[in-house]
């Protein structure tokens, strides 16, 4: 079965392959929200006492009838939180991958 990602970018996909693919051949047996495990933790957006650092996110995958008419993956960011932690940690990738 064809995945398509919604709302993630192409190098967090590329970075997390490995993950993304395991989480995909159990899918049947954990369910369709898994949880990618960051390489390096996200600071959360607000801080406070007690706020920690973001190390996964999660992803939900949804079956959707393509425009082939075939069954697909949709995946995209469990919450808005989850895709402003991946867009952030993209950007600290992108970053990373300049230097």
């Amino acid at each position: 079965m064809d995945a398509v990602f919604e709302r993630i970018p192409e190098l967090f996909v590329k970075v997390y392959d490995a993950q993304l693919r395991a989480w995909g051949r159990d899918l049947a047996k954990v369910g369709k929200i898994g949880t990618v495990r960051l390489r390096k933790p996200v600071e959360p957006l607000i801080i406070h006492a007690g706020a920690k650092r973001i190390v996964g996110v999660r992803l939900i995958a949804e079956p959707e009838r393509g425009p082939d008419g075939a069954t697909r993956l949709v995946i995209s960011p469990s919450t808005d939180a989850d895709e402003e932690a991946i867009r952030r940690h993209v950007r600290d990738l992108a970053a990373e991958m300049l230097h």
